[in-house]
């Protein structure tokens, strides 16, 4: 596992217990991170679909619950849920002008996978959201200058109301 600066961090084993050794299926996650030995068992669990077929969830050692996703954080020795850390997403920090660049982005790159087969419709609901989120962003960025230019304007007033 690398950061996003290109450092390795972790050096991690999966390994599952595919014959049913344990009493209910699981993943044993062994190896190092952020400097700690990690040994760690995450149960799963199986949630039958409406249409046949299964989808299978992690149960998190915090809470209990089925969850898709489990996180390490910097310093901790074994996974759990992002609610059972109580931690916050990435995303969930993010300004809303980066929110809609990174919105922007994500369609963008999926408009450039799209087959050149693909129909029309496909292509303008595509180009219609990058224009929707384009608008969102442009918004914001004027909120913001409005902002800048309220809090200029009474800074000035407060200067010259000084005597500066």
């Amino acid at each position: 596992m690398r950061s996003q600066y290109g450092q390795t961090t972790a050096r991690l084993t999966v390994v599952t217990d595919v014959h049913c050794l344990e009493p209910s299926p699981c993943l044993r996650v062994t190896g190092h991170a952020f400097g700690k030995v990690i040994n760690c068992v995450v149960y799963l669990e199986e949630q039958p679909l409406p249409y046949g077929g299964e989808r299978w969830f992690a149960l998190c050692p915090h809470t209990g619950r089925r969850c898709t996703a489990l996180v390490l954080p910097p310093g901790q020795t074994h996974f759990a849920s992002v609610k059972g850390w109580n931690v916050a997403y990435g995303s969930q920090r993010e300004c809303p002008i980066h929110r809609g660049h990174r919105a922007i982005y994500k369609a963008q790159e999926r408009r450039k996978a799209l087959s050149k087969y693909t129909r029309k419709p496909t292509r303008e609901r595509l180009l219609d959201k990058l224009i929707e989120r384009q608008v969102f962003v442009d918004e914001q960025i004027d909120k913001l200058m409005e902002m800048v230019f309220r809090c200029d304007a009474a800074a000035g007033a407060r200067r010259r109301g000084n005597g500066w």
